[in-house]
């Protein structure tokens, strides 16, 4: 599971991610949801990040 201790000191305190905060589920359940629905019927072969802005950190 990403919401340990390790994690929240590793990217959350360390200030990795730029929102500051581990992302809670609904976030994400948001973003398959749309994917999943019909406003995305123009959208293929995407990844898309929902990260809190971590990678741009890399």
């Amino acid at each position: 599971e990403l919401e340990t201790e390790t994690f929240r000191e590793l990217y959350v305190k360390r200030r990795r991610i730029p929102l500051a905060r581990a992302a809670e589920p609904e976030e994400i359940a948001q973003v398959v949801l749309f994917l999943a629905g019909p406003a995305n019927t123009y959208i293929t072969g995407q990844s898309i990040v929902v990260d809190g802005g971590l990678t741009i950190t890399f």
